[in-house]
């Protein structure tokens, strides 16, 4: 029997060695196998993000390559395009050292086909590029910009296309090694579910062999087995008892922290893996109470080696009991690798909190210094558009005002483009009426619209031409790329804009404003595109597919919305709709009701223009005495005519024009001919007066101003009123602190307009001298001042002040976001961002001269 019991613990003891081998094997297999897979998913990552940053670098650097061609094109400065053509050049160097970089791709054929797809294109692209510079150089600037426009854009278009594709063709390579990783860890789960199935069945054969008598040496083959998988981990495990003497430790532990296993048996464990300086740590863990049959503690710390040196460690302590005795189980996890990527995060973060300063900083900095000279040049349009002179002069400077305005959305383009991006953006908020910031819109795509033969206006209901409130620059900025597409895509009829208010909760207003175009229309599957950026419905046109997606955020931002209604070959309707408030203390429209009694006949045919002009005629009370039309009958009016409107660009209405006041003998009667620019036209009467269209409320109102003078003699009017009554003289003191000569000269004549003067200083330091010596109302405040700026100015005077509270406006460049509350914690009470609009000043203004008035 008892031979029978020893073969029977030795046949126990031979398949339990067997189960023991084959779990550690499949164990070191399973271990290899997962290290294995975090060692692919690393080089997996590392070459997705390698791959992806060189793709996006190198359509960033294309785009560069364009942008700076672009640039090039739209100077006709001979060194400013020399300029641009060297460093068109090196940004194509970059972009070629980006195409030899393939080894960040991979090496799979697919992906290297479609590089070299985009090598291919790209060159193609440069030979154009190359011929645009050339022509540019030898002064053939048109000819440069209609080869871009015919061939350099479709060629760049193919990049793009290309450079899709390189996207398209590294991401299905990506997919694939993604797959084959997926492959191998289902293999890994597989090992796992039968290491698992082998040690249950090694546990169960055991159950079924070993009987009650042999249940110590069963236990101790468990131990045994137990002790070999703790050896395969790779951390530290050390056991203690329950005063933290070492039981056991592994080899790792021994590895780790280099001491042997035999050396470190009884001593307690803090000695052995803590610095002096950090015992006591454990101690503590270890002294906690038993509770539940269970007690965990984790905790990081800074473990000690052998030679003393240290490093950071997570120790997990986990109590147990055996023979009713507590056991601490210790696993140590060395962070040297988490932390050496912690830093380099806290790194990499400093670094991009860095730039992104840089950037902010060279945000403001581009803002100052291209909208200060452009306060100079609208200031100054604006004060001659209100002064008297010739017809054609006003004309030039209404063409100045407009190209001043289109500049500075242009530069708000580009400062938006990045906010964009940077997911920043902010309003600012100026009182402006509806009816001016569509003909500044207007303006700038009307010889667009005119070499196409298109008639371009506008319709406002009543309820929309009252003054508002909100960010004149930013409605101007959607309604200019709405009618910019819509002259671009429309070949012959006309192009309509419509505005209309309704009246929300809490006096704010609704403002609808609608562009309609006579275009082939949009096919419905193509109007979800639309808004997106990079999305061009057509390639005929060109365009970056950036327009109608800032318009969208744009819209939003005003608390509005924008969107299409088309159907193909029936036109296009864009719907912008934005949010208003009234704005505050401005006068009635200068125009409304101003030509009572005033008889006119019409020759302007059924489109646009004579809609237009039908509506401003009722607004200012002129009688419409007739209208001559293909299909209206020519009737002499009973009464008589003060003045005809033609369409001059009508054959048929200037031929009835003509015919009709011959016939009525009414040759002297003034005629207001409505003509395109340079248009030559002759309405058969000796007493004409131009109108360039696209038609301004103010030209056609001064051209019919000057034919009633005309004709009914005495006093005319040189210029229509500007609906801005001057302060009384004297009214208010006023301090203006700026640094730049033009600026300050602007000031004072728009000053002037409003009746009032100021002192002038240059600097922040001479506006804290003067502020403290006199009583001023009100101070200037330019806020970017050499030596001491304008909020360091503002806080001083606040400080030092001890009488009068003066007024203090910050005047800036700067619309960057979070700019007009660094000035209102700077002391200062309101914010203007420059240019400047005299009805800004004077609705500013306004409540000061009546409280000053009446003290």
């Amino acid at each position: 029997m008892r031979n029978l019991m020893s073969r029977i613990r030795h046949q126990e003891l031979g398949l339990l060695a067997g189960v023991a081998i084959t779990v550690l094997a499949f164990g070191v297999i399973v271990a290899r196998d997962l290290r294995q897979s975090a060692d692919d998913a690393s080089h997996l990552h590392d070459r997705l993000s390698s791959g992806l940053n060189l793709i996006n670098d190198l359509q960033f650097q294309m785009q560069e390559v364009r942008r700076i061609l672009l640039y090039a094109l739209h100077t006709s400065d001979a060194n400013r395009q020399l300029d641009y053509a060297e460093q068109s050049r090196a940004a194509d160097a970059r972009v070629r050292a980006l195409l030899n970089d393939r080894a960040r791709l991979g090496d799979q054929p697919p992906v290297l086909q479609v590089v070299a797809t985009v090598d291919s294109a790209w060159m193609r692209y440069l030979v154009v590029r190359d011929e645009v510079i050339g022509l540019i150089l030898e002064g053939s600037y048109g000819e440069g910009v209609a080869l871009d426009e015919q061939e350099g854009l479709a060629r760049f278009n193919d990049v793009r296309q290309a450079i899709g594709g390189l996207k398209a063709s590294f991401a299905s390579d990506a997919e694939a090694q993604v797959l084959a990783a997926k492959a191998r860890a289902r293999a890994s789960v597989i090992r796992v579910i039968i290491l698992v199935s082998s040690a249950l069945l090694g546990a169960a054969v055991g159950l079924y062999l070993v009987n009650r008598r042999a249940a110590l040496e069963s236990r101790l083959h468990s131990e045994a087995h137990k002790g070999s998988i703790l050896q395969a981990v790779p951390d530290p495990i050390i056991s203690t008892d329950a005063a933290g003497r070492i039981m056991e430790v592994n080899d790792a532990a021994e590895r780790v922290f280099g001491f042997s296993r035999h050396d470190a048996l009884g001593l307690h464990l803090e000695t052995v893996v803590l610095p002096p300086s950090r015992r006591g740590e454990l101690a503590a863990v270890l002294a906690r109470p038993f509770v539940s049959r269970r007690t965990v503690a984790r905790f990081e710390t800074y473990g000690v080696r052998a030679g003393g040196t240290e490093f950071p460690v997570e120790i997990a302590a986990v109590s147990h009991t055996a023979d009713n005795a507590r056991i601490w189980t210790i696993h140590i996890s060395d962070l040297t690798a988490r932390y050496r990527s912690e830093q380099e995060l806290r790194a990499a973060k400093e670094v991009a909190e860095v730039s992104a300063r840089a950037e902010s900083d060279f945000l403001t900095t581009m803002s100052h210094e291209l909208r200060t000279p452009l306060t100079g040049v609208t200031g100054i349009a604006h004060l001659l558009q209100n002064s008297p002179s010739p017809a054609s002069q006003r004309d030039l400077v209404h063409m100045l005002r407009s190209s001043a305005t289109a500049l500075l959305g242009l530069v708000s383009d580009v400062l938006d483009y990045s906010r964009i991006e940077r997911g920043l953006m902010d309003l600012s908020p100026v009182d402006f009426r509806i009816r001016d910031c569509i003909e500044d819109a207007i303006d700038p795509v009307a010889q667009a619209a005119a070499r196409k033969g298109l008639e371009i206006g506008y319709l406002i209901d009543e309820s929309a031409t009252a003054a508002v409130r909100a960010d004149e620059d930013r409605v101007r900025q959607v309604l200019l790329n709405l009618l910019s597409n819509a002259v671009k895509f429309t070949e012959a009829g006309e192009v309509v804009v419509q505005a209309s208010a309704r009246q929300l909760a809490k006096g704010s207003r609704a403002i609808s404003i609608s562009v309609r175009d006579t275009g082939p229309g949009i096919p419905e599957h193509l109007h979800a595109k639309l808004f997106q950026r990079f999305s061009q419905i057509t390639r005929q046109h060109g365009g970056t597919g950036l327009g109608l997606a800032i318009s969208k955020r744009l819209s939003e931002l005003l608390g509005g919305s924008l969107n299409v209604t088309s159907l193909e070959g029936k036109g296009t309707t864009f719907q912008f709709d934005f949010r208003a408030a009234p704005a505050p203390g401005t006068s009635p429209d200068a125009f409304q009701g101003s030509l009572p009694g005033t008889r006119v006949l019409l020759a302007t045919g059924p489109g646009i223009i004579g809609q237009q002009v039908r509506a401003l005629l009722a607004s200012w009370g002129v009688e419409v005495a007739g209208v001559l039309g293909p299909h209206s009958p020519a009737t002499k009016p009973p009464h008589g005519i003060d003045a005809v409107i033609v369409d001059a660009d009508g054959e048929q209405c200037c031929a009835l024009a003509r015919q009709c006041l011959s016939a009525w003998s009414m040759e002297r009667v003034p005629c207001v001919v409505v003509a395109r620019p340079r248009a030559e036209v002759d309405a058969g009467t000796a007493h004409d007066y131009r109108v360039r269209k696209p038609i301004s409320a103010s030209r056609l109102h001064e051209a019919l101003v000057s034919a009633i003078h005309d004709i009914r003699g005495g006093a005319m009017p040189v210029r229509p009123p500007t609906g801005i009554t001057p302060f009384p003289a004297a009214s208010l003191a006023i301090l203006l602190a700026e640094d730049n000569e033009p600026n300050r000269r602007v000031m004072q004549l728009m000053l002037n307009e409003l009746g009032l003067t100021a002192d002038e200083v240059a600097g922040g330091g001479e506006a804290v001298e003067r502020a403290l010596a006199h009583p001023y109302d009100v101070i200037l405040m330019d806020v970017q001042m050499p030596g001491l700026d304008g909020l360091e100015a503002a806080r001083r005077i606040r400080a030092q002040s001890s009488g009068k509270r003066p007024l203090i406006i910050a005047l800036t460049a700067n619309v960057t976001l979070g700019e007009e509350a660094r000035c209102l914690r700077a002391g200062m009470d309101r914010y203007l961002s420059k240019p400047i609009r005299l009805e800004t000043l004077a609705s500013i203004f306004r409540p000061l001269v009546a409280t000053t008035t009446r003290t």
